[in-house]
C-alpha cells in the first residue's frame, strides 16, 4: 500500500486489524529459519557484519534488537513503536520514499533464541501479509561463537514483488532494500556505541 501522506496511528490499527485475519503471502513459510531460500521465483538478499568481540556485545547487541535499534532509521517507522518480538506477532514497517509512504505489514514467524557456553544466537523472522509491496520473509540474526568471540549480526532475505507497480519498479526495490539492509547493520552498530 503506497500513501501520499504519512498515515495516523488508528489507521495503521485498523491495518494492522485486518491483517491479523489473515496468513502471509508466500508458501515458504520459516524457510530463512536456517538460513534457506526458495529455490527459484525470488531474489535473495543476504548481508552480515561483525559488531564486535564477546559475550557482553552479544548481550547488549540483543537488548538493541530487543528494542528495534536496527530499524532506527529517518526514514523507516515500526507500529506499534516497539514491537513484542513473539511469534505471530504482526506489525508494520512504514518507509518514507521522497513524496510517498510505503506501509508494509509484517508477521513474525519465529524467534531464535538460543544460548549455551559455545554458541549464542538471538534474532527474528517476519513475513509479508497482504498489505506489503513485497512477497517473502526477512531474519535478522545474531550469533557469536567462543572460537571466534566474534558477535556477527546477519540479515536474510528473500522476496518477489507483491504489486504491478513494485513490479514495474524492481531495480528501484532492490536499491532500497539494499540500502535498509545497510544501514540496518550501521543503526545496530551506532547503538553499541553509545550505549
Amino acid at each position: 500500500m503506497f500513501l501520499l501522506h504519512k498515515p495516523s496511528a488508528s489507521a495503521l490499527d485498523n491495518i494492522l486489524q485486518k491483517q491479523a485475519m489473515l496468513g502471509p503471502t508466500y508458501h515458504e513459510i520459516g524457510l530463512t529459519r536456517n538460513g534457506n531460500y526458495p529455490a527459484s521465483g525470488y531474489h535473495v538478499h543476504q548481508v552480515e557484519r561483525c559488531l564486535g568481540r564477546g559475550v557482553e556485545t552479544f548481550a547488549q547487541a540483543a537488548s538493541a534488537v530487543r528494542d528495534w535499534k536496527n530499524f532506527s532509521m529517518g526514514w523507516i517507522t515500526l507500529h506499534p513503536a516497539v514491537p513484542a518480538i513473539v511469534e505471530n506477532a504482526d506489525l508494520i514497517v512504514c518507509a518514507h520514499h521522497a513524496m510517498i509512504w510505503s506501509i508494509n505489514a509484517c508477521r513474525i514467524i519465529y524467534v531464535i533464541d538460543e544460548h549455551d557456553r559455545e554458541s549464542k544466537r538471538f534474532g527474528f523472522g517476519y513475513g509479508t501479509l497482504p498489505v506489503h509491496s513485497e512477497q517473502g520473509e526477512e531474519r535478522f540474526l545474531l550469533r557469536w561463537d567462543a572460537k571466534s568471540d566474534q558477535v556477527i549480526y546477519e540479515i536474510t532475505a528473500f522476496s518477489r514483488p507483491n504489486s504491478l507497480l513494485v513490479r514495474l519498479g524492481w531495480p528501484v526495490a532492490v536499491l532500497i532494500q539494499n540500502q535498509f539492509r545497510l544501514e540496518s547493520i550501521t543503526a545496530l552498530s551506532d547503538s553499541l556505541n553509545t550505549a
